[in-house]
């Protein structure tokens, strides 16, 4: 008889023991996958230990419960290295998860299907190199010597995509050069991947998110597509893990090199950490600032895009809106005066429910003004508009947004035809070809955000327009003095992550700190703001109590930059784990954050490393 250690692939609550005991009649290999009964339902379980009871019945005799049979022996076959166990510890520590949902996130959805699929031990096709070959994309390029090295000695290579597009423009770049990949976005191809894996064949394997959870066992190169992409957050599974995160970690317990796709301002950052950094190919891309000022009188419809730039949109361009429907606060365009709050000095923001200006800082309204409060122009105007209005001013135009049905015969159309394409984020999508012009016309509104480090989104959107462009990037605004603009014109990308990284030292921001966000919503802000302070002096008592000042910050609540949303008052709380070491987080430290987050009603959603903190 043998006593049987098994996490449930469920997810139990986290005041209840994560780790159950059951006995079994033969010995089962840590790694397995069984069936067992917990509350009267069958589920599956991960064993991670297996102990002979004849040679330590004192377990028995000291179990103060009855052990209860496992119901069948799925897999009797360990299907994770031991670097996937490691990988299980680090992702509960670092996200403060329970380990039952650690591995309800780590392992394919469709545990069922994978398991019956690796008791066929049908065999797998390793990748195998069709001839040595250039593709078009400059970065496949760099990477491709590593990949041929790789499946040379029997090696494994992950390529990790933030996206589905990102993953299938790859696979039809490779396909030619590489025989038998292993794109995972569809389960069969999930399922024989795993198999390949276990057994130990050479392999390149494209993927997104959920790719750096599969069991690798020879392990060479992580390459990171798009480094800077929103996509590597999960937003729509707890915990909110950050795949980049994992794979430094990743690459770290498999000696393996990370090879990353940056750009000029994330290779400041990542230079000094042992990382194989390739940037975007050289091009000699001219950089216009235009600035636009509406001389329109009432009898005229006002012009969103400069008559300027207009004159030169007589070949086909990519016309970029940052958001397609946005339009925030309110600037005079004869001075640039921003409405800002009198209390805090933030940029206030329209909301349009209550036909109010309201501080995102410190929630004080006041009614929209009706001329500017510096030059006392009446003609104020918001930031940011959508693209409802500028494609009444263009012709032979396309469209395309994330809420696009026809995505790909969009795309297809652009790239054969001479239209200009008007688009928000997707327009980044690796299979749109590039254009001689880019056009950015709506990036101001990103000023009135008061985020940390909001000067370094708005670069990285520049950089990624400049790297669609062949020949010439417009940015219009509204603003004749801004120097980031003009600093980028410049390529004074250095200047401007040196300024930045001396405010983040002074102010413990990454890469000084560890940020977590936590928040909490009701619809009753009186009895909100009462728990969300309640629980603020809680936390700041507990670090008092235990030491903890000089490694734990935290901000006293505020709320989200709308105060509401869906009828929700949310509030949020800053915590700050601060780093003995740019970049490196002790695992100490992780846990008295993690004692702090413990304290934390159930009612409060965690955010580690948040992507915005307002």
């Amino acid at each position: 008889m043998f006593l049987i250690e098994i996490i449930p692939i469920v997810n139990l609550p986290k005041e209840i023991d994560q780790i159950l005991f059951y006995y079994a009649n033969e010995n089962i290999q840590k790694g397995s996958i069984v069936s067992i009964k917990l509350n009267n339902a069958n589920i599956y379980g991960l064993v991670i230990s297996s102990t002979n009871l004849l040679t330590n019945k004192t377990l028995i005799k000291k179990s103060k419960f009855k052990l209860k049979k496992i119901s069948k022996i799925i897999l009797n076959k360990n299907i994770l290295t031991q670097e996937y166990f490691n990988l299980i510890n680090f992702f509960s520590l670092y996200y403060n998860c329970n380990l039952s949902k650690t591995i309800k996130t780590l392992l394919p959805s469709n545990i069922k299907s994978l398991t019956n699929y690796l008791i066929k031990e049908a065999e797998t096709k390793e990748t195998k190199i069709i001839q040595k070959q250039t593709t078009e994309n400059y970065f496949l390029n760099k990477i491709l010597p590593y990949l041929y090295t790789n499946i040379e000695n029997k090696k494994q290579t992950l390529i990790l995509c933030p996206t589905v597009d990102h993953a299938e423009y790859i696979e039809n770049n490779l396909k030619n050069i590489f025989e038998n990949l292993f794109n995972i976005n569809k389960q069969t191809n999930l399922n024989k991947t795993w198999q390949a894996l276990l057994a130990n064949q050479s392999c390149i394997i494209i993927g997104n998110k959920k790719s750096i959870f599969l069991p690798f066992s020879n392990l060479a190169n992580i390459v990171v597509v798009d480094y800077d992409s929103d996509y590597y957050k999960s937003w729509d599974q707890k915990p909110y893990y950050n795949t980049i995160t994992l794979a430094k970690y990743l690459s770290k317990q498999t000696n393996s090199q990370l090879i990353i796709q940056t750009n000029e301002f994330s290779y400041l950052k990542l230079k000094n950490q042992n990382y194989i950094l390739i940037k975007p190919e050289k091009k000699d891309i001219q950089t216009d600032i235009i600035i636009h000022k509406n001389t329109t009188n009432k009898s005229e419809q006002q012009k969103h895009i400069s008559p300027l730039i207009q004159k030169q949109l007589t070949k086909k361009s990519i016309i970029f809106l940052n958001n397609k429907n946005f339009a925030n606060a309110l600037i005079c365009p004869d001075c640039n005066t921003i409405v800002k709050c009198e209390k805090c000095n933030t940029p206030l923001s329209i909301n349009k429910t209550q036909k109010k200006l309201i501080c995102p800082s410190c929630n004080s309204k006041i009614d929209i003004p009706n001329k500017c409060p510096n030059c006392n122009n009446i003609l104020l105007e918001t930031i940011g508009f959508g693209i409802d209005k500028i494609k009444k001013e263009l012709d032979n135009y396309l469209i395309l947004t994330k809420d696009t049905k026809n995505k790909q015969e969009i795309i297809q159309k652009f790239n054969e035809t001479n239209k200009h394409l008007i688009g928000t984020q997707v327009i980044f999508d690796p299979n749109i070809i590039n254009t001689d012009l880019v056009v950015s016309l709506s990036l101001d509104h990103l000023f009135i955000f008061p985020e940390w480090n909001q000067e370094e989104k708005i670069i990285q959107y520049l950089l990624k327009l400049k790297n669609k462009t062949n020949k010439k990037l417009i940015i219009q605004t509204y603003f004749k003095n801004t120097k980031i603009f003009s600093n980028f014109k410049g390529n004074k990308i250095k200047e401007i992550y040196t300024q930045n990284l001396k405010i983040q030292k002074q102010l413990n921001y990454p890469p000084f700190s560890q940020l977590t966000k936590i928040s909490l919503k009701n619809k009753n802000k009186t009895k909100l703001e009462v728990e969300v302070f309640n629980t603020y002096k809680t936390l700041q008592n507990l670090i008092n109590k235990n030491n903890l000042q000089n490694i734990i910050e935290i901000s006293k609540p505020y709320p989200i930059l709308n105060e509401k949303e869906n009828d929700f008052y949310i509030y949020n709380i800053l915590i700050k784990t601060i780093l003995a070491k740019e970049y490196l987080i002790k695992p100490s430290d992780l846990k008295k954050r993690n004692f702090l987050l413990n304290k934390l009603d159930k009612n409060w959603k965690i955010d580690i490393d948040p992507i915005s903190t307002i």
